[in-house]
Order: C-alpha cells, then sequence, then structure tokens
C-alpha cells in the first residue's frame, strides 16, 4: 500500500472557487457580492496579494485628460477664427479698393497696305482669390489726327469693333494704310455704368528696306541708380546723351524701343520718353515676362523680335541693351549689339557684343 500522501492541487482548487463564486455572481463572508467589487483583491481571496482599484473608478481620471486637452486646443481655435475674421475684413476693404478697370492700347507696325494687328487689354486689379472682372466688353478702334507726329495727315479708319476674349484683350485685325509714318489711333471701351476708358496707341508703317534700331528702355535708356523727384514720386533719370544719340539715329533709322515693364508702365514710358526727347517710335512689350525669373528675358525676346520683326524687316541695324540676357539674345539674332553701363574688354563680351561705358561713347563705336 503506498503510504505516500497525495499533494492537493491548491492552484487548482482556488480557481475552481473563483470560477463558481463568478459564475453564481456568489457572496463573500461579508455579505457583499463579489460581481459588484470589480476585481477583487487577492486577499480577500486569500491570496495575499494587494487590491486594484475597480475599473469604475478610473473613469473620472480619463474625463480629467480629456478636458485638459479640450481647455489646449480651444486658444488656437479662438486664433485661428481671429485670424480668419481679419484677412476676411482685409479682402473685403482690398477689393471695395480696388482700382478701376483701365484700358491699355499697344503700338504695333506694319508694312505699307500689309496686315496690320492692334491688341487692347481690359484689365482690372484685384486682391487674390477674388477673381478678375471676365465679363467679354467691347471695345471701339478709331483713326485721330496725329498733329506733327504724322506728317502724312490724318488716315481714316473708320470706326472698328472687337469683343474682349477671356485674358481680357481684343484683337483688331486690318490692312494697314499706304501712307508712311506713324497713325495715330485710340481705343474706347465702357466697363458697366462707368465713364468710358480711352487709350492712344500707334499704327507705324514702315517699308520693308528701312533699317530699324532696337533698344531696350530700363536701365539703358535711364541710369539704374539716378532718380529725380516729380510730384509726390521718384522716376528716373535718363542717360546723358541716350536721347542725343538716338535722334542722329532716327534721321535715317525707324527706332524702336522694347520693354519688360509690366504692361500698364505703357502711358507712363510714353510720357517719358517724350519727355527726355527721345524720338518718336512704337513701345514694343515682351509677352509673358516674369520679372521673378531673370533668365526669361532673352528667349522671350528672341520671339519678339524673330516673329515680329525679322520677317519683314531685313535690316536690323543695330540694338542696345544694358543685360546680358538682353545682349546675347540681339547677338543671337545676327544684329550688332551695344551693351551699355559696362566697359568689359571685347574678349569678354559674347560674339557680335561691344561694351560701352555710357552713351557718350556709342558715337565712338558707331562713327557718328
Amino acid at each position: 500500500m503506498d503510504r505516500r500522501r497525495k499533494k492537493p492541487n491548491r492552484g487548482k482548487a482556488a480557481s475552481q472557487r473563483r470560477s463558481e463564486t463568478a459564475g453564481a455572481g456568489g457572496t463573500r463572508a461579508d455579505g457583499v457580492r463579489i460581481g459588484e467589487l470589480g476585481v477583487e483583491s487577492a486577499s480577500a481571496l486569500g491570496t495575499g496579494r494587494r487590491k486594484s482599484a475597480p475599473r469604475n473608478e478610473a473613469q473620472p481620471a480619463a474625463k480629467v485628460d480629456l478636458d485638459a486637452r479640450d481647455v489646449r486646443v480651444w486658444p488656437l481655435a479662438v486664433i485661428f477664427g481671429v485670424q480668419a475674421l481679419l484677412l476676411a475684413i482685409f479682402y473685403a476693404f482690398a477689393g471695395s479698393g480696388a482700382p478701376a478697370s483701365r484700358i491699355e492700347a499697344f503700338d504695333a507696325l506694319a508694312l505699307p497696305g500689309g496686315d496690320s494687328r492692334i491688341a487692347v487689354r481690359v484689365d482690372q486689379d484685384v486682391p487674390p482669390l477674388l477673381g478678375v472682372r471676365s465679363d467679354a466688353v467691347e471695345v471701339t478702334l478709331w483713326s485721330v489726327d496725329g498733329g506733327d507726329a504724322a506728317p502724312n495727315g490724318r488716315w481714316d479708319l473708320g470706326t472698328l469693333a472687337a469683343t474682349t476674349s477671356r485674358n481680357g484683350t481684343a484683337i483688331f485685325e486690318f490692312p494697314a494704310p499706304m501712307d508712311l509714318g506713324l497713325h495715330a489711333l485710340r481705343a474706347r471701351v465702357r466697363v458697366g455704368d462707368s465713364e468710358p476708358l480711352e487709350s492712344p496707341l500707334g499704327l507705324w508703317v514702315v517699308p520693308s528696306d528701312r533699317p530699324l534700331v532696337l533698344t531696350t528702355i530700363r536701365h539703358t535708356l535711364w541710369s539704374p541708380l539716378a532718380f529725380e523727384a516729380d510730384g509726390d514720386a521718384d522716376v528716373p533719370r535718363a542717360r546723358p546723351a541716350a536721347s542725343d544719340v538716338l535722334g542722329r539715329l532716327a534721321a535715317d533709322h525707324t527706332i524702336v524701343y522694347i520693354e519688360f515693364l509690366p504692361r500698364r508702365e505703357l502711358p507712363w514710358i510714353r510720357e517719358w520718353l517724350r519727355e527726355n526727347g527721345f524720338p518718336a517710335g512704337p513701345v514694343l512689350f515682351v509677352e509673358d515676362f516674369d520679372p521673378r525669373e531673370h533668365r526669361s528675358r532673352a528667349p522671350r525676346l528672341v520671339a519678339l523680335v524673330g516673329t515680329r520683326l525679322q520677317p519683314h524687316w531685313k535690316h536690323l541695324a543695330r540694338a542696345f541693351g544694358s543685360d546680358d540676357e538682353e545682349t546675347r539674345a540681339f547677338a543671337e539674332l545676327g544684329i550688332p549689339t551695344i551693351h551699355i553701363g559696362t566697359s568689359r574688354p571685347p574678349s569678354e563680351n559674347p560674339r557680335g557684343v561691344v561694351s560701352a561705358q555710357s552713351w557718350t561713347a556709342v558715337d565712338d563705336i558707331i562713327g557718328g
């Protein structure tokens, strides 16, 4: 007979007791139901372990954490809301104070009796996100007396009408007159109930065998650092001798001015050229020029000269510029070019480019 005593399985017995009491929703000796206690302490079950916190007592702590998070987020929401309100107020005032619509008519060149193309733009500056005026409007174009600038008198164009496209530009195409020289035109538009807006422009009829002289305006004709007061504004001062040199060339050349400034500067540029004694000539603007992209000058200048001038006027006698991109573009087109404002040796200039520190030195270069 085996005298060894069989050891009881205490763990199994305890497990059975816990499952029985939990399944039956039993009570302890002190009358408290075990199911109501949540997680019982091990000491109540005779295991000698500490009692853990009931689950229903942990909920207030979680709620406190959530409230604290809401308190941290709330000031940010207020700040963003105030900023959005201030931004809306700014755009509202900016939109109400936006300048009225303006009309910009651009000069053009044409061969005698050839096709001429006139562009007139109706534009308005408005704050971003408020959009632009996109309604199509009718623009009218007619010829006017040119005074002393039109030695052949007035050419009667009649009155033409065209409707602006989505970008606000109206295009007029018609046969150019046979009379050579400047023909003064005027464009008009009425936007909504506002007063009619008008802008002058010139159609230059030039024979194909007349040589052209091309020059950019900014920094080439005016000094980049010299300004003079004009009322409440400062205007650039013309480079010494620039108007004199171009005036002498204008005796047997047509002077063509080329500019990269935004088109809204056109009326101001015309007035500046006239007041500083520069010879009359068309002012052409480079299209789609982005002043933030300096290297966009050369390809756009090549496109303008290569498509609008070279196919019709074979003798582009000379070009003037004050920027490496400009002078390089002229030279690539095969035009003898003078870089104004630098005295670099010939070895440092691109092929076809000569440097001149000032317009006074230009006479020595061209033999004037």
